[in-house]
């Protein structure tokens, strides 16, 4: 894959990972084509020269891009996921893999927001990584003004034009794993107000699809049967969806506001940020702290 052997502590990470039960690596071949995206966060950002500036989710770099082509790799020779012939992978129209994404945690942490790791319940200097599916990424989002709203409601309608559609099948599981990557310049301003609890809720409350789109976006996918008063009455889904019998009512794309991740990367000196959407309950995030050999500064300098 291209990996220098420095890596290999996390490519042990990233295996234990995804064979975690939980992430359910039995799904990662299937029609809609996901695929797994790797998040690196801790002193091994810098220690291993990952990308978490400009162009960071390009091929180019040697660390991000050959742990990325290590997980498809990994993918397609030991789990099976392959093209005809041999046709374990049934992505209909698949696309290619995911570079490694490195959290620009310099900025996270002048402007006061937690880390990726540290939302996902590990100290800030862990080194950790998280794998999670990718089954579509937003347009470019570009936003600007003084106001963390402008931004926040500038991802709202972008971003959340395209989370729309997927969100039936999370709303069929009651689960669901949105990413914002905010760029670094546009956190600075989000952050002089909201925290990124204030933007999980902003987002949460404020994305809505029609009661008629979702269910109508849910029969064309794959769930011919799709009924959000039926998922209510089975208790996969809050009271609210099912609030009135109006095919027009609003019903929420973020179906739980703690599931949204937010992390900061990209090109300091642009207003861009992006959105990653999962696959429902497929390759949801499941991190591992990255162990180190002894004498691994040692190692490192050799």
């Amino acid at each position: 894959a291209g990996c220098r052997p420095e890596y290999m502590p996390v490519l042990i990470a990233i295996v234990e990972t995804m064979s975690d039960p939980y992430f359910g690596i039995e799904h990662a071949g299937s029609t809609p084509g996901w695929e797994p995206l790797v998040i690196v966060s801790g002193p091994l950002i810098k220690a291993l020269d990952f990308n978490y500036g400009q162009g960071v989710m390009r091929v180019g770099r040697q660390a991000n891009t050959s742990i990325g082509r290590f997980v498809r790799l990994y993918l397609r020779n030991i789990c099976g996921y392959r093209i005809p012939p041999g046709a374990g992978d049934k992505g209909s129209i698949g696309y290619t893999f995911n570079v490694a994404l490195a959290e620009d945690e310099d900025t996270a942490r002048e402007i006061g927001w937690p880390t990726y790791a540290m939302d996902q319940g590990f100290d800030a200097g862990d080194n950790v990584v998280t794998v999670r599916s990718v089954v579509c990424i937003t347009p470019p989002t570009y936003s600007a003004g003084a106001r963390a709203i402008d931004h926040v409601q500038q991802f709202a309608d972008v971003m959340g034009a395209t989370f729309t559609y997927w969100s039936h099948t999370g709303m069929k599981r009651g689960f669901w794993h949105p990413l914002i990557v905010v760029g670094p310049s546009i956190a600075r301003v989000i952050a002089r107000e909201w925290s990124k609890n204030d933007v999980r809720r902003y987002l949460y409350e404020n994305v809505k699809v029609t009661a008629a789109r979702a269910t109508r976006y849910a029969r064309m996918t794959s769930t011919p049967t799709f009924s959000l008063e039926g998922l209510v009455a089975e208790g996969v889904l809050p009271a609210d969806y099912a609030a009135s019998s109006d095919a027009e009512r609003l019903v929420r794309v973020f179906i739980h506001e703690e599931m949204t991740g937010i992390l900061v990367a990209g090109d300091p000196g642009r207003n861009h940020s992006r959105g990653y959407m999962g696959n429902h309950d497929q390759g949801p995030p499941v991190s591992r702290r990255v162990e180190l050999p002894k004498r691994w500064n040692e190692l490192l300098a050799a």
